[in-house]
């Protein structure tokens, strides 16, 4: 409320808002790759010093300062971050590779030219689901060091655990096939995406991939499938990923060892920084 001044019309705050809403998605999303706390202790006193920062400003003075914020104290979604997946910040991941999938979902539908049908509509609502009937992370490289260890690339059982605890050895899967094949060697896990098990968000929508808007989860295929096998069935993910300069796509899909880890790190950083760019809080203000 602190952005907002007494003399603004309607549209005025509209714009206002937005911008703060697209500051506070950006920072929540950097400290959640990051591993930062952004509890009340860790915000509340920067938060005052924002508020008082912007108040009475014109919206260029408000963007200046929240951009000045944001280059303050966060950082811009480096690939080597150390944050890693537990039970504790479970839900920060998920909310992270929730937007991903829905983005690259857009994009793809975007630049599937020629096929596009009917309007947009967004599924981040339902990627943010938990639970069987919803979506849950999954690590693409399961907890069993002793027999994948060696393959994996990880001398060290430490080491194991902190490269697939990273967010490039995660996937979001519906609840249900994350339940089935939580334990599966790699192998495994691909055999059974590639008969689709995976590809599709539920049955259903499997059995038929325009009833209701369902489609494939891309960033599944993209772990999975070669750039020549996607172009067959999903030619606007291809086009998506040619414009972005995103490296989507690996030569040998039959393996996932801590180098692909790595790989798919810089991936979603690269998504990430598309994603939650400063950039957005200008376009709020329409400035």
């Amino acid at each position: 409320m602190a952005a907002l001044r007494p003399g603004d019309d309607d549209e005025a705050v509209r714009r206002r808002l937005r911008a703060v809403g697209a500051y506070i998605d950006i920072l929540v999303a950097r400290y959640a790759w990051s591993g930062w706390a952004y509890n009340r202790p860790a915000m509340y006193s920067r938060t005052l010093k924002l508020m008082a920062g912007i108040r009475e400003t014109d919206a260029a003075g408000l963007a200046n300062a929240l951009e000045e914020r944001l280059g303050r104290y966060g950082e811009n979604f480096r690939a080597d971050a150390g944050a890693r997946y537990d039970w504790g910040n479970g839900r920060r991941f998920h909310r992270l590779l929730a937007h991903m999938m829905d983005y690259v979902d857009r994009e793809s539908w975007a630049a599937d030219e020629g096929e596009r049908r009917g309007e947009w509509r967004s599924r981040y609502a339902e990627y943010l689901s938990s639970g069987f009937s919803g979506y849950e992370v999954e690590h693409v490289q399961a907890d069993r060091f002793d027999r994948d260890g060696e393959a994996f690339g990880s001398g060290q059982q430490s080491e194991f655990q902190a490269q697939r605890n990273r967010i490039g050895g995660l996937l979001l899967v519906p609840g249900w096939v994350n339940n089935t094949l939580r334990d599966r060697a790699y192998a495994d896990k691909r055999r059974a995406e590639r008969r689709k098990t995976l590809l599709y968000p539920n049955v259903e929508r499997r059995k038929n991939r325009d009833a209701e808007g369902g489609g494939r989860n891309l960033l599944v295929l993209s772990l999975i499938r070669t750039r020549e096998e996607c172009e067959r069935v999903e030619p606007g993910f291809c086009r998506f990923a040619d414009r972005s300069g995103l490296r989507f796509f690996r030569e040998n899909t039959g393996e996932f060892t801590s180098a692909d880890v790595e790989a798919r790190q810089a991936l979603y950083a690269g998504l990430a920084r598309r994603i939650w760019n400063v950039g957005e809080i200008r376009r709020a203000l329409e400035l």
